[in-house]
Parts: C-alpha cells; structure tokens; sequence
C-alpha cells in the first residue's frame, strides 16, 4: 500500500501539511509543492523503487528512485495532478497509483476583479486626459478670440486719434484758404 504526504512553502523554508481533500486550491504565493511516498510492504524493504509524475508538467513517469520525496519549486497557477506507484524492485509487479489532485490559484493581477479594476482606471484616466485637453483647447480659443478683440480695439484707438486730426487739418486748411 502506498501512502502520499504533501506539503507546501512559499518560502522553502516552512512547509505545511496539506489535507489533500480540504486543501486542493493553494494560494499563488504557495507554490512550492513537495511530496513524501510512503510505502508499507513486507516483502523486500530495502529495494523499493518509487515513481511519478506530475500532470501538467511532465507527461512521462519518472525513472526509478530510491527516495520517497520529491519536490516541485514555483510551479504555476493551474490544476496538477501528482501520480505515484512503487515496486519492490525485484519484479514487474507494481503498487496501486495514489493521486493527489490540487490546483495553485491565480495571482491577483490575473484575477479577473482586479483587470476589471485596471481597466476602469484606464477608461477613467483617458476620460480626464480628454476632459483636460478640450478644456485646454476652449481656454485656448477664448484667449485667441479675446486677442482678436483687443487688436481690433487697438486699431480702432489709432484710427480715431489720426481721424480727428485728419478732420482739423482739413478745417484748418480749409480757413487757411478763405473758406469760411
């Protein structure tokens, strides 16, 4: 009979046990999977072979090994499925395949609560960025037209000053040459 102990570190260093029915959907941070293969047999202790594999990660088993511990460092988010099966290592019998099925969660910036989040905060960014040009380009043309306005204010005083002159000059001319 073969027995799977698994446990999982965001760091390496402090491992938890996992309870394989409670704890199938790991966090992303936790995604340093190990797992100890134990197996109880009676006969030809010492030449016990172990393999494995992980789903979605190789397709193949795993040649023989005589240690029951096997680790996986920073796997992806996704669904797993880790198989293990032992044989006493003097015949082609093998032990029944123990499954351990878990799934590491996606990271926040994946989920889709906070791409809805960004992508508000864009359409809300571009809505400011149009709302502060066009409010740039109005001042902008006020501006223009209120200079407009001014230069034809300017002209219009140089206009009168020359205008009233003009018409004295002609008085005067006019009285200068007997006109009366």
């Amino acid at each position: 009979r073969l027995y799977l102990k698994t446990e999982a570190s965001s760091d390496n260093i402090s491992w938890r046990n996992l309870d394989c029915e409670k704890d199938s959907l790991l966090k992303f941070g936790e995604n340093n999977i190990r797992f100890k293969i134990d197996v109880v047999s009676f006969a030809n202790v010492g030449n016990i072979r172990f393999y494995y594999k992980l789903s979605g990660v190789q397709d193949e088993w795993s040649k023989a090994s005589e240690t029951g511990a096997v680790t996986f460092y920073k796997l992806k988010s996704g669904k797993y499925s880790f198989l293990a099966k032992a044989d006493p290592g003097i015949s082609k019998a093998t032990s029944e395949v123990s499954v351990v099925h878990f799934e590491i969660g996606k990271p926040f910036w994946q989920k889709s609560w906070f791409l809805l989040l960004a992508a508000v905060f864009v359409v809300s960014a571009i809505g400011l960025i149009v709302h502060f040009l066009k409010k740039a380009g109005i001042k902008k043309a006020i501006t223009q037209q209120r200079l407009i306005q001014l230069r034809s204010e300017a002209l219009a005083a140089q206009l009168d000053p020359h205008f009233v002159m003009n018409c004295l000059n002609n008085i005067s001319g006019l009285v200068n040459a007997g006109y009366r």
